[in-house]
């Protein structure tokens, strides 16, 4: 008789990116700004991630909330010195389709939200 043993274990990554914003941009224009600028952080928020570790576990906290979600994106401002405004970014899988982040040993392409892959 065989026994076969499974485990799941779950790793996130974290990373942050400071960025300037136009002068004079409202708090409820910021997400949208970020939004279609998105080529403004993007690489450099790839940069962050894939320089990171991993962590044990799922990453929620600070406000990182979606556990149904392969990834979650927030901003917050940031005014003298200290986080005044923020929120969940609402970045759209769509929108950095075809993107592939390295993660670790493992790569998750972003654009069908559904495939995790071992790296061999």
């Amino acid at each position: 008789m065989k026994v076969i043993i499974s485990n799941r274990s779950v790793y996130h990554k974290y990373a942050e990116v400071e960025i300037e914003v136009p002068d004079g941009l409202e708090c409820d224009d910021i997400q949208k700004w970020l939004v279609d600028n998105e080529q403004t952080y993007i690489s450099k928020m790839n940069n962050a991630i894939n320089e990171t570790n991993c962590k044990f576990g799922f990453g929620l906290s600070e406000g990182m909330n979606e556990k149904d979600n392969c990834s979650e994106w927030r901003f917050a401002i940031k005014e003298d010195g200290k986080l005044t405004y923020g929120g969940h970014l609402e970045i759209k899988l769509d929108v950095i389709s075809k993107k592939i982040l390295k993660l670790g040993s493992y790569l998750i392409k972003c654009s069908d939200n559904s495939q995790i892959n071992k790296n061999k």
